[in-house]
């Protein structure tokens, strides 16, 4: 029940609710690529951040784990669903993008495309954990440091990228920061009401399941369904630094709170 409810929240309410601020007066002072970002951030689950996350402010690793196998699978069905379910519930167009993907050309490219970024990596690990389970445990702090290493090494690419651009953007878009920062704490209180009557260790890790959204799968979509626009991989490297420093610190104070 409790892993049911995670991923309802992960990955139907973070999007449905959070998509709800597009529907606020602070929509219409953010910039285009804050709200893009934004979007995109929402609708992708799974972020591979999560399970350091989870672990370093004392999460269950295991619950993370699957946690994180349940979302990467749902992602091939809600992320195509909310690509057009939005622009009709919630009248989110950003760009005349709707959010995301272009109809006519999502479908079965966007399942690919999720496919080969969750998917294929989740096949490969569970195959892996049940013909070589030994030599899996043997490698599997080394997997985690390696893909928290390529992300962290993408995410510098995209900010020496930006490096020029980056003080001017934050300057022209507070509005936008806190923007980005409500829909991390809608994300974190979805996981918080998910984990309702759970151990410590177990509320974190649904926490960190719902607030720590996927910048590789967000930044693919950007790239293959998007026309370019000015500061949009910057402001998903901004989300995540939020989403990481917003969630350290409430989940620090709630266990200071309750020590």
């Amino acid at each position: 029940m409790l892993v049911a409810r995670a991923l309802i929240g992960t990955s139907l309410l973070v999007p449905v609710v959070g998509g709800l601020l597009f529907r606020t007066p602070l929509r219409a002072s953010i910039s285009p690529a804050v709200a893009v970002a934004t979007g995109l951030m929402l609708l992708c689950p799974s972020g591979p951040l999560m399970l350091r996350q989870a672990k370093k402010l004392g999460g269950e690793h295991h619950l993370a784990a699957l946690l994180q196998v349940g979302a990467s699978l749902a992602a091939l069905v809600t992320i195509p669903i909310f690509t057009i379910v939005w622009p009709q519930l919630l009248g989110i167009e950003l760009l005349g993008h709707s959010v995301g993907v272009d109809a006519q050309s999502m479908d079965l490219s966007l399942m690919r495309h999720i496919g080969r970024v969750l998917v294929l990596p989740l096949i490969f690990g569970v195959a892996l954990r049940c013909w070589m389970p030994r030599f899996a445990d043997r490698i599997q702090k080394s997997i985690d440091r390696l893909s928290s290493g390529l992300l962290v090494l993408l995410m510098g690419f995209v900010g020496l990228e930006a490096g020029p651009f980056l003080f001017s953007f934050i300057s022209n878009n507070a509005h936008g920061l806190l923007f980005m920062a409500l829909s991390v704490l809608i994300s974190l209180a979805i996981g918080e009401a998910a984990s309702v009557m759970q151990s410590r260790s177990h509320a974190v890790t649904i926490s960190m399941v719902t607030a720590m959204r996927n910048p590789g799968l967000a930044l693919l979509l950007a790239t293959q369904f998007l026309d370019p626009i000015r500061g949009l991989r910057l402001a998903i490297l901004l989300y995540v630094v939020l989403a990481v420093l917003v969630s350290g610190f409430l989940v620090k104070i709630k266990g200071l709170m309750m020590s």
